[in-house]
Parts: C-alpha cells; sequence; structure tokens
C-alpha cells in the first residue's frame, strides 16, 4: 500500500531495523487509524509513524517535515557579516510567546535551488543583498521531533542594513549589529536562546569565520 513515505527524500522514508537498536517504520501498519498524515499546511506536514522500537514493542511516533523534502535540507540559517560586525534579528515568535533575537532563517522553499533561498532570506530579512558566501555545514535542530536539517551559511554583506525593518515585514521588528570582539558578551547578556542561532555561530567559530 502506498504512503507518504514515497513522497520524501530517501534519507526520511530510510525504514530502520528493530534488531539493530533502531526504531523501525512498520509500512503495513499504515492502513490503520491514526498513522500517516495528521495534519499538513504549505509548510510543514505532521505525521504520526507506526513503529516497532528496539525492545520489539510497537507503538505510533510523531514527526514534522519540512514541505520541501524533495530538497537536502529543510531551511538555512545565515551568519551574516560586514565589518568585523554581526547582524542579527529582532522578532516576535509566536510559538514561545517571546520576543527573541536570532540570526536571519527559513524554510527551504519550493522550486528553487539552496543557494537561491538563502540569497531571498538575507533580501527579505535584512533589505541587502549577499556578497561573498560560504556553506559550512548543517545543524539537525530538535533530533526528536523536527526531520528537517539546516544548512549554515557565512555571509558577507555587500553593505550594512538599516537597523528598523521595512513596515512590510511581517515578522522582523529590527536589527541588532555586534562587534564580532564583543559577540561572547552580547550573547550572555541578552540572551540569546535560539538552538539554531547558537549553533550557528558555534560552527563558524570553530572554522574560524568569527
Amino acid at each position: 500500500m502506498a504512503n507518504y513515505l514515497d513522497t520524501i527524500s530517501n534519507k526520511l522514508s530510510y525504514i530502520g531495523n528493530f534488531k539493530n537498536g533502531e526504531i523501525q517504520i512498520v509500512e503495513d501498519k499504515f492502513e490503520q487509524d491514526g498513522f500517516g498524515i495528521v495534519y499538513e499546511d504549505k509548510f510543514i506536514k505532521v505525521v504520526r509513524d507506526p513503529v516497532l522500537f528496539p525492545n520489539n514493542i510497537e507503538g505510533g511516533y510523531v514527526r514534522i517535515l519540512n514541505q520541501s523534502e524533495d530538497k537536502d535540507t529543510g531551511g538555512c540559517v545565515i551568519v551574516p557579516i560586514f565589518n568585523d560586525h554581526i547582524v542579527f534579528i529582532r522578532l516576535f515568535r509566536h510559538a514561545t510567546r517571546t520576543w527573541e533575537i536570532e540570526l536571519p532563517r527559513g524554510f527551504q522553499e519550493s522550486g528553487i535551488s539552496e543557494k537561491e533561498n538563502m540569497q531571498k532570506e538575507v533580501q527579505e530579512e535584512l533589505g541587502v543583498s549577499v556578497d561573498s558566501f560560504k556553506r559550512v555545514g548543517i545543524i539537525n535542530p530538535n533530533t526528536g521531533l523536527l526531520a528537517s536539517s539546516v544548512s549554515v551559511y557565512i555571509v558577507e554583506l555587500e553593505k550594512m542594513p538599516v537597523l528598523e525593518a521595512s513596515l512590510d515585514d511581517v515578522e522582523v521588528q529590527s536589527r541588532v549589529i555586534v562587534p564580532t570582539k564583543e559577540l561572547d558578551e552580547f550573547i550572555m547578556g541578552t540572551p540569546i536562546n535560539c538552538s539554531i542561532s547558537l549553533s550557528a555561530i558555534y560552527l563558524a567559530r570553530i572554522q574560524h569565520f568569527l
């Protein structure tokens, strides 16, 4: 019987083997109620897989997939740099119901490449163009729930963004510009709680971009 596994990448449709200590997806159980796609919109789909745990007990396990899983990643996070300064954005996050300071990031959109998606996010969230860039790795933001990975880009900006965001921007409220030499103090004092942003900064640092 066909199921949603046929529509996603090989990486995410991997069945697994409970005998090897893995959580195995049991395909012939998808016909039972409560399994398969339980919610979806234009951004994500929430699926409940029928699984067999390593202790040979059957159950269900939920995961969230990006809708564009034909891509290698589910989005990107950008470490934007201009003249030894790093640029953050300040925005209100619905999920946490709090104001957050984060690096620019976004879902991978269908129909464009990962590079084009990154350039689009920089233009939309910072209002400037990319001068040069380097992809330095990937992050799995929440391995217990989210199926997608996020690509990390170090980006040199063509110019410094203005602090205030455009009135047309429904998410970004403003930008925060921090000298790279003051980055540690800023992270601790603000504080920055976004795991994707913190991980991206770490990757940039160990590869000597910061």
